[in-house]
């Protein structure tokens, strides 16, 4: 990560069986369950990147992270689908 505030930041779309996508970006603290899928799939660089990963079930209400953006910004408490 370079220069003051930087921090690594994940991007997750969920895709519904409808064909519905949902897109959630900037989730810098994952929910445990996420961060194992990332560790296992996807290398972290000190750049910006996009990796396609297989994909995974996610169920209702499944907390996905539970801070977004820049450490030194507020964030929401919970993110869930």
């Amino acid at each position: 990560m370079n220069g003051p505030g930087s921090s690594v930041q994940y991007l997750v779309d969920i895709q519904h069986p409808c064909g519905f996508l949902v897109r959630y970006d900037h989730l810098r603290t994952l929910s445990p369950a996420l961060q194992r899928i990332f560790d296992r799939s996807i290398p972290v660089g000190e750049d910006s990147r996009t990796t396609n990963v297989k994909p995974v079930k996610i169920s209702k209400g499944q907390e996905l992270a539970t801070a977004v953006s820049v450490p030194d910004q507020p964030s929401p408490q919970r993110i869930r689908p």
